[in-house]
């Protein structure tokens, strides 16, 4: 039988489990993915991004209040 964990698959401290043929990585609280290769703050790219929408969407409202 291969171990499929042999080769290290999994990143940032995560637990690979041995399966037919294939591995599952266990990841830590602050990691997801595959291989746990991605840190749960890459989320915070995103509520930067919504930040920045509501703020526009804001002032369009407000130029659009001051022009009727």
């Amino acid at each position: 039988e291969l171990n499929e964990c042999a080769s290290n698959p999994c990143l940032n401290a995560a637990t690979c489990l041995n399966l037919v043929n294939q591995f599952k990585c266990i990841c830590t609280d602050e990691f997801t993915g595959t291989h746990c290769q991605h840190g749960n703050d890459d989320d915070d790219d995103d509520d930067m991004m919504m930040k920045m929408i509501v703020a526009m969407m804001v002032m369009i409202v407000q130029t659009m209040l001051k022009v009727v």
